[in-house]
């Protein structure tokens, strides 16, 4: 199958390992795969943003910067047309960006079906952060793209649920959750060996992964760590490097465990499977409410016993006390508790991990079969299309 891949990403982040790796997997299974992306990303590092698209934001009144975002729209919608003329393809595969249109007027046009990758109900999240001054337009073209996809492919179900608001048929959404590259994320050998080939101390380690920002609450970590670890030879390591690891540094000293943490900075995606596998728990200090976050899964792929927020989304995955230890969101103090009972029962700590790392397998929580699911419902759409 021949698939256009349509995206307006501004940065090389989590979101662009989504993206790189349903390529990667559409191409491994035998897909021919045009990709349609603003060309500056092509520049950036991994972590780094497109300094165009940075300076816009800095410098430009909020309702003029959401007008530069609905206006890129005819930019790509050009690509798009280009690429779909001189390529021929079958299916359009779109991420859901705000004030992004083009992918459903040139599905039109081009006489293709489209499917709408959903990550998060951007319209909304800009509300709840301020940073929306069109809102009804902003609204509108958020519910006209998603009325006009034939396919919407939200990553939770909590996600689909917030599609009812737009009166999105049930029969136009499958929720696909994030997953895990197989070839990349396995885990071989033991804990203490990763840990010595990535020369860290042979001692119980807990652990983060992910760029360093405040939404993701680490200072909640960390006190944590120091309650549960007092009088204990525990690493914590910080897997990551962003604009919150000078406070994160500073927090250390303050709560005393500054010997016992260490931050890594950048790690890149070759080497990042050999961090995490030496964690012998992993842990997700908070998470958005909607979101599927892709370290869950690596997490998983890489034995480690995971403790993550109670809350909707991380129960569509996994089950409390049995692939994971779960606490109540924003609570440092059950956060602690469920480390400490790691630390003091290393058979759950092997059970949990173990499960976990099987769960994987069992629920195909992978690129590759996620992949396969976007190209199964392809052909449904086109043989729908062609009995019309």
């Amino acid at each position: 199958m021949r698939i256009l891949y349509h995206h307006r990403l501004g940065s090389k982040d989590g979101q662009y390992v989504h993206v790189t790796e349903i390529i990667k997997s559409l191409q491994k299974q035998g897909h021919e795969v045009v990709v349609v992306e603003p060309r500056m990303l092509e520049k950036n590092d991994f972590g780094g943003e497109t300094p165009l698209v940075a300076l816009l934001k800095k410098c430009m009144p909020q309702f003029l910067y959401e007008i530069a975002e609905f206006s890129y729209s005819f930019i790509a919608f050009v690509k798009i047309m280009y690429a779909g003329v001189r390529n021929k393809p079958e299916v359009i595969y779109e991420r859901f960006s705000l004030y992004m249109i083009a992918g459903v007027v040139a599905k039109r046009l081009l006489g293709i079906p489209l499917i709408l990758e959903i990550n998060a109900p951007l319209y909304e999240e800009r509300s709840e952060d301020l940073t929306i001054s069109l809102n009804k337009f902003a609204r509108w073209t958020q519910y006209y793209t998603f009325m006009q996809a034939d396919l919407l492919l939200p990553v939770t179900g909590v996600l689909a649920k917030s599609l009812k608001d737009y009166d999105v048929p049930d029969a136009k959404v499958d929720v696909v959750h994030n997953g895990i590259n197989t070839e990349i994320f396995s885990f071989l050998g033991s804990k203490q060996a990763y840990r010595q080939d990535i020369g860290i101390p042979n001692r119980i380690t807990v652990g983060f992964v992910g760029f360093l920002r405040g939404w993701h609450k680490l200072e909640y970590l960390l006190e944590a760590f120091s309650k549960a670890t007092a009088g204990r030879n525990v690493t914590l390591l910080i897997i990551g490097d962003g604009p919150g690891k000078d406070e994160l540094v500073e927090l250390a000293e303050r709560l005393g465990i500054e010997e016992r943490v260490l931050v890594t900075g950048i790690v890149d995606r070759e080497t990042m499977p050999d961090y995490i596998a030496a964690l012998d728990i992993a842990i997700l200090p908070n998470v958005v409410r909607y979101s599927s976050p892709l370290k869950l899964f690596e997490y998983l792929a890489m034995q480690c016993a995971v403790i993550a927020p109670d809350t909707d989304n991380i129960r569509e995955v996994l089950v409390d006390g049995e692939t994971a230890l779960l606490f109540e969101k924003g609570q440092v103090n059950d956060l602690a508790n469920k480390i400490k009972d790691l630390l003091d029962h290393p058979d759950l700590r092997e059970k949990i991990a173990i499960a976990g790392r099987n769960l994987i397998t069992r629920s195909r929580y992978t690129w590759d079969d996620n992949s396969m699911r976007i190209v199964e419902h392809a052909h449904e759409l086109i043989a729908k299309r062609s009995n019309r």
